[in-house]
């Protein structure tokens, strides 16, 4: 699974197009409005209906962030099938570890850790160099 800002499908290749995919995500203050994450996994060896719910829980206390469902429909059971779950408006309440979570017809079939960190304060500049003395004055 990996999780990023924003997943796009090329239409004519099928190739994926992953932007700024982490293991850390940065916001500014807390809670924050994440306005849109994207999830790529990828499923092999079904064959018929399953329904997918997609669940990301604080670590710390287990509270779901985002629970969503979809169904996907899988026809032979040696493709591979590239989903991509897009997800908008993601609050997020505090920072710490929290899971992403897979499940497909109620069992749990991946997950993994991702972070959620205050970004950096910005470093100040440095004060600007004097000019160097004129040699002419």
């Amino acid at each position: 699974m990996i999780l990023c800002e924003s997943a796009h499908r090329i239409d004519r290749t099928g190739n994926l197009i992953l932007v700024n995919v982490f293991n850390v995500l940065r916001l500014s203050a807390f809670p924050a409005h994440q306005p849109r994450l994207a999830l790529l996994f990828s499923l092999t060896g079904g064959h018929g209906k399953y329904n997918l719910r997609i669940a990301i829980n604080s670590a710390t206390n287990n509270v779901a962030v985002i629970d969503s469902t979809q169904q996907i429909v899988m026809k032979d059971p040696l493709a591979v099938v590239d989903v991509i779950a897009e997800m908008e408006g993601v609050r997020i309440p505090q920072p710490g570890k929290f899971w992403l979570e897979l499940h497909a017809n109620g069992e749990l079939i991946a997950q993994r850790p991702f972070i959620v960190a205050p970004s950096a304060p910005p470093r100040p500049r440095p004060p600007a160099a004097a000019d160097p003395p004129d040699p002419t004055k």
